[in-house]
């Protein structure tokens, strides 16, 4: 039964998106453009283990490589964000406040993989 548990723990963590620069999720924010905006990009393993333990006011944290996808199904990096052709010059990175995340999902490695490949 041990050996069952372990393979089952051992199974989803290899699924999920875990890898050397840190985790993978999607967080949605409380944020000053809208209510329940969800961003997706990379967090490292001890800003994780911190949000996912304790929510402090007014601490900010790091969203790198942020994306999120569109009305038609399509990636957008903050990079690429534009208004009528003008482009904003933003990097693919994003600082928030801790207290304002309301939910975090880790993001299955399949899933990166594929997008990596479009």
């Amino acid at each position: 039964m041990k050996n069952i548990l372990m393979f089952l723990v051992v199974s989803l963590l290899s699924s999920t998106a875990f890898s050397n620069d840190g985790v993978w999720v999607a967080i949605t924010v409380n944020e000053g453009r809208c209510e329940g905006c969800e961003y997706s990009g990379l967090i490292d393993q001890e800003t994780f283990d911190s949000l996912t333990n304790e929510i402090r006011d007014n601490k900010l944290f790091k969203l790198s490589e942020v994306f999120w996808i569109n009305d038609e199904g399509k990636i957008e990096t903050m990079s690429t964000t534009n208004n009528h052709g003008h482009k904003y010059g933003y990097k693919n990175t994003v600082y928030f406040r801790e207290d304002k995340v309301f939910r975090i999902i880790i993001l299955d490695k399949k899933y990166i993989d594929t997008l990596e490949h479009k």
